[in-house]
């Protein structure tokens, strides 16, 4: 893997001087490895996550995938979600609303288009109108050739940590999220149990992504408890959210932060486009939040 550090001694921000690299013989089975060994570098702890490179990665040339649920075990969720409006503060609250998925859906595999990372967090991009769907469900779950097999695991001591069962998607299985719709996001949140993340996007259009720095965690923590966050739930309840509340308020709340407000916060972040063979890693709770805002003809994707 490339080296990481700061441009100068007297820069601030951390830059990557080299974009890590890895191959696939370095996933799989020893996905855990070869992310500890970036994970304990200095610039990637501080930046709280890094951008990974797969060399040797091919996109794949079937022209669809089935998704289709096997069994009870392997689940399917199809999720529709809607932008509220633009709040005072330039925030805006995400409303969800989720179902079982027990079809199957064949996925057309399209070629990637390009993002301006730049606006996409901006209080003044366009925001859909309309609601966006999206899947997200179990690896398994996903009909496909030796393409779309999957290349990252959790590692034994996960596994062993987590028996008698060892089958937690999303944990200690991978899961797939495609993209149906233009505009899906995922609202600014830490993984559960604060657990480190990886992703992979195997293909369709850059997933973008706004990685909170860890040293701006607490202040982001503050800032945001101080505020009633978002309006009413889907349920026509106004929710009460503060730090005393529960460790994830900042999740349940479903509010995609804008730049703007960050910045005025004086809360440090990142952001990153991560495109099809290209891995992003989130250390242990670190803050995130996800957009993608092209139309559904590039908006395929599937993450691990």
């Amino acid at each position: 893997m490339a080296c990481l550090g700061r441009i100068s001694d007297d820069d601030e921000r951390l830059q990557i001087q080299d974009d890590p690299t890895c191959r696939l013989a370095d996933l799989r089975e020893s996905t855990s490895d070869t992310l500890g060994t970036l994970c304990g570098d200095q610039a990637v702890t501080l930046k709280g996550f890094a951008k990974v490179k797969v060399v040797d990665y091919h996109e794949p040339s079937d022209n669809f995938i089935t998704i289709a649920p096997k069994s009870n075990e392997n689940m399917v969720f199809h999720y529709s979600a809607t932008y509220s409006p633009i709040g005072q503060d330039g925030n805006i609250q995400i409303l969800f609303s989720a179902k079982a998925f027990d079809q199957s859906i064949n996925i057309p595999l399209h070629d990637a288009d390009d993002v301006d990372e730049n606006a996409v967090f901006s209080s003044a991009s366009q925001k859909p109108s309309s609601p966006f769907d999206y899947y997200l469900g179990d690896w398994e779950s996903v009909q496909h050739s030796n393409q779309m097999q999957t290349y990252l695991t959790c590692g034994p001591h996960l596994q062993h940590l987590l028996e008698p069962k060892r089958h937690y998607p999303g944990i200690t299985a991978p899961y797939f999220y495609f993209a149906k719709d233009g505009g899906t996001c995922t609202p600014m949140h830490i993984e559960d149990a604060g657990f480190p993340s990886v992703n992979m996007v195997r293909w369709g259009s850059p997933k973008t992504w706004l990685i909170i720095e860890p040293g701006s965690s607490r202040r982001l923590e503050e800032f945001a408890a101080s505020r009633t966050l978002g309006g009413k739930t889907s349920g026509g309840r106004r929710p009460s959210y503060g730090r005393k509340t529960c460790s994830q308020f900042i999740r349940h709340a479903n509010i995609l932060f804008s730049q703007e407000t960050l910045d005025s916060w004086g809360i440090k972040y990142n952001i990153v486009v991560c495109k099809p063979g290209e891995l992003i890693v989130t250390l242990p709770y670190t803050y995130h939040q996800v957009v993608n805002l092209v139309d559904d003809d590039a908006a395929t994707e599937i993450h691990q």
